[in-house]
């Protein structure tokens, strides 16, 4: 597979991508990096899963989704909208929004 070809580094640099668009706020660059991301995630499934970069790509993008809940959570509150009743952690599982966000995963 040539370096052009290789969905790691691709998808590593649509990460930084999607984490500054998160660092500015940026909701319709957002909402156009996930259809990008949901494109490559099929590429990824060409890489073995043995590859340890995938363990590096997978906390890149836990710590991107720990940005986004924030953010989602600073708009709701400048919108005046209560926080929901469930959160949810790390791996995707229910939490009730009092646990701590460390605790969740989305710190």
């Amino acid at each position: 597979m040539s370096p052009q070809d290789d969905p790691v580094p691709r998808f590593h640099a649509l990460l930084l991508r999607e984490r500054e668009a998160v660092r500015a706020a940026d909701l319709q660059a957002l909402d156009v990096l996930q259809d990008e991301k949901r494109a490559l995630l099929r590429e990824l499934r060409s890489v073995s899963s043995d590859d340890p970069r995938l363990d590096e790509l997978g906390a890149f993008a836990r710590y991107n989704v720990g940005l986004i809940r924030h953010l989602v959570s600073i708009l709701r509150s400048m919108a005046g909208l209560p926080e929901p009743a469930a959160a949810y952690g790390g791996r995707g599982q229910s939490v009730p929004a009092s646990v701590p966000a460390r605790i969740r995963g989305a710190a």
